[in-house]
């Protein structure tokens, strides 16, 4: 009794330190301090899951393709223009899919429902933090809303930053005001939603705009509701009228400038021409592997980023990770809407919602830059395990076995 008592303060411990991880991951400048307290504390679940002799591996839909994948690119890494670097990448991405298991270790011995409410609320306050320093100092620094030559940033970081950070927490955000019961919890998250919403129109990110669109067309396709359909599609024609009027009233007028369009245009081609040359084991896992010249870019022209995470994943470890990294979303929105299909709790069903349409918006983004990296992946794959703890293939037998053995 004296073991299970402690070993359930230190779950607890643990539930309180996926907060604070959740809560770093919106500061990138924290990073480095983001991953010591993780490895810390996965080190620790480990530990205590093994004293409870419970499952220290939770198996989700995502395993198979992932789990190829992190394989696949571990065996093109040989083959790379530069195996240490491209092995040093490799590491990082599987410290990030290792977030995504403890969290799931730590949803198998705490309450779902303790978990879904502590990562709606670390959202929302790390949503009003970081949107409240990206707007005071877009206004600082003399931004506009007549011209873009100022962006809102994320706090020691940039734009790109901060617009993604918006495509991942709105749906999450929209989420709390549906489940919020009490006036006042409903207020804080209208005010997070309208703040999220200023710092994504302040960032002038169209690839951040697209991947709300995203978002907002599948919501109306999961949902299959007329109504919604039609408010979307009457928002976006406002929407695609108040840009044309502005840039017709000579606001903004880089906006529709395709000087950037050009330059990926461009870069991308070049990509897929290497990943037709090295169409298996490609040149190296890594952004900085593959980073041709491209004269499109001011002011006369410079080397590149692919600008793809897609491009960087086929290019880097060839066609067969590719493939595995787009199964691997794939599966992941296919299981989140299907369990979600046959629920009725708003709560878990609004968290699978919310995690399927995060990762239909990170998708689109990421088409545009690579933003697989970092404190971003790291939130990245919390929302995601925590989106499919209702999806869980062993969570069941897992926890019955845990009974019977504290029964013993």
């Amino acid at each position: 009794m004296v073991n299970s008592d402690r070993t359930a303060i230190l779950w607890t411990v643990q539930s309180w330190g996926f907060a604070f991880i959740t809560f770093l991951s919106f500061f990138p400048q924290m990073f480095h301090l983001e991953e010591i307290i993780f490895f810390t504390l996965l080190v620790l679940a480990l530990g205590m899951a093994w004293v409870d002799e419970r499952a220290i591996w939770i198996r989700t839909p995502i395993d198979l393709p992932l789990l190829l994948f992190i394989g696949w690119v571990l065996l093109s890494i040989p083959f790379a223009i530069d195996p240490a670097y491209s092995f040093g990448e490799w590491r990082k991405l599987v410290a990030s899919v290792l977030v995504f298991y403890w969290v799931l270790l730590i949803m198998q011995n705490k309450s779902n429902k303790v978990i879904y409410l502590i990562l709606l609320g670390t959202v929302v306050m790390g949503i009003v933090v970081q949107c409240s320093y990206a707007l005071i100092d877009f206004v600082a620094q003399g931004g506009s809303w007549k011209h873009r030559v100022v962006r809102a940033t994320a706090p020691v970081s940039g734009f790109q930053e901060l617009t993604t950070y918006m495509v991942i927490a709105i749906p999450l955000l929209i989420v709390t005001i549906v489940v919020s019961r009490k006036r006042w919890q409903r207020l804080i998250s209208y005010g997070a939603v309208g703040l999220a919403l200023l710092a994504q129109v302040f960032t002038y990110t169209r690839a951040g705009w697209l991947g709300m669109l995203a978002q907002g067309i599948g919501f109306g396709i999961f949902t299959k509701r007329l109504a919604i359909r039609i408010v979307l599609f009457i928002g976006l024609a406002f929407a695609c009228l108040g840009l044309f009027f502005t840039f017709q009233m000579g606001y903004h007028p880089g906006l529709f400038h395709p000087l950037t369009l050009n330059a990926r245009l461009a870069v991308w081609e070049l990509g897929v021409q290497e990943m037709l040359k090295q169409p298996i084991f490609g040149l190296g896992f890594g952004i900085n592997t593959f980073e041709p010249w491209i004269e499109e870019i001011p002011p006369g022209g410079g080397r590149i980023h692919l600008h793809n995470t897609f491009l960087m994943v086929g290019v880097g470890s060839g066609w067969p990770a590719l493939i595995l990294f787009v199964w691997v979303l794939v599966e992941a929105v296919r299981s989140l809407l299907s369990q979600a299909s046959k629920m009725t709790d708003p709560l878990r069903v609004g968290i699978m919602v919310g995690a399927a349409l995060m990762v239909l918006g990170f998708t689109v983004r990421n088409l545009f830059d690579y933003m697989f990296k970092g404190s971003l992946a790291y939130l990245f794959w919390i929302i995601l395990a925590v989106g499919l703890a209702n999806c869980l293939k062993i969570s069941k037998t897992a926890k019955s076995s845990s009974s019977s053995l504290r029964n013993n």
